[in-house]
């Protein structure tokens, strides 16, 4: 009969956590629909400081793109309009999130959605 063993106490303990987390993530930013073409590009990755927001992301996006997508997205103050939805990580994002930071491996997308033609 052979005796039990005792545990090797180093290979069950637990890696110490990273004395320093990373202070920089990428958050890649999808574009849908026509403001696809207003950006001259299906997605693009940003790295950012930890803590980031998606009000931060979108004052990028501005700021890179523009005139070419304003004119589909953001209204003369530097808004948003309101025909234009969020996603994060395939969730919808209320406004009332846009200032929490989002999570690591965070996947922002835009889509653009059109207003239902009113006739009568």
């Amino acid at each position: 009969i052979m005796a039990n063993k005792p545990r090797d106490p180093i290979a069950t303990t637990p890696a110490p956590a990273h004395p320093r987390a990373p202070s920089r993530h990428r958050v890649m930013v999808e574009y849908m629909g026509l403001l696809r073409k207003a950006a001259g590009q299906p997605q693009e990755t940003f790295l950012v400081p930890v803590g980031t927001t998606v009000q931060d992301i979108l004052s990028l996006v501005r700021e890179k793109h523009g005139d070419s997508l304003r004119a589909y997205a953001f209204d003369n103050q530097g808004e948003l309009l309101p025909n234009i939805h969020l996603f994060l990580n395939d969730d919808d994002m209320p406004e009332e999130d846009w200032g929490k930071p989002i999570p690591r491996r965070g996947q922002l997308s835009l889509l653009l959605m059109m207003h239902p033609i009113e006739g009568g």
